[in-house]
């Protein structure tokens, strides 16, 4: 789901990427609806025996396996998705952000629905995680290994930003909207479909370079 205050390149490039790796994707405007009022409707009409990826609009897979793994794992049970923490809200809970979350309908219902809405106290997505957690259903993170620009902290265990890289096989761009970050989605994505090998050390030098950030 995405606003329509986001570039359509950027919206064009991740459907490219997943064709590129023949993965079927779904995009969806919701201009002004709130992230977890639309994923708490697609879980509620989403048939029983179903499994759902939810996909931010600026991630995109570097890898095929990425997506068929953690549809094997939402199979077994799991709810899986990338780490993340919501700073301004818990900067000690690392949840399975929607960035990147894939769960099935059954787990969803045996959990008793949890909302995937923002509270003061969860970011979307967020509750789902802290509910799993306490009634001891298994979940499974991927977890940040870089990115283009550090800018938050994952609790005490790590960091992650802008242009963030994934141990699974996934790129997030984060704050999309700004166009000084529009290129280097741009860049990833053409270079995977092109099928070359991704450098995330190169790309990361080249934009402190870009920002005069040496």
């Amino acid at each position: 789901m995405y606003w329509n205050n986001i570039d359509p390149r950027i919206v064009q490039a991740q459907a490219a990427v997943f064709a590129h790796f023949d993965l079927p994707l779904e995009q969806v405007e919701q201009t002004g609806k709130a992230h977890g009022d639309w994923m708490n409707e697609v879980m509620a009409a989403l048939p029983d025996d179903e499994i759902v990826l939810f996909v931010d609009i600026d991630c995109i897979p570097t890898r095929k396996a990425a997506v068929t793994e953690a549809f094997l794992a939402a199979e077994k049970g799991v709810l899986y998705g990338v780490a993340q923490v919501a700073n301004h809200k818990d900067r000690d809970h690392i949840y399975v952000s929607p960035v990147f979350m894939c769960l099935s309908k059954r787990v969803w219902r045996q959990m008793g629905s949890p909302s995937f809405r923002e509270t003061d106290i969860s970011d979307a997505g967020q509750h789902v995680t802290r509910v799993a957690q306490e009634q001891g259903v298994p979940v499974q993170m991927s977890m940040p290994t870089g990115c283009l620009k550090q800018v938050w902290n994952l609790a005490d265990v790590g960091s992650y930003g802008i242009g963030t890289f994934y141990q699974s096989g996934l790129f997030h761009l984060f704050q999309a909207r700004k166009r000084r970050n529009i290129r280097w989605f741009l860049e990833v994505a053409s270079q995977l479909q092109a099928g070359e090998r991704l450098d995330p050390m190169r790309l990361h030098k080249r934009y402190r370079r870009w920002f005069g950030l040496f």
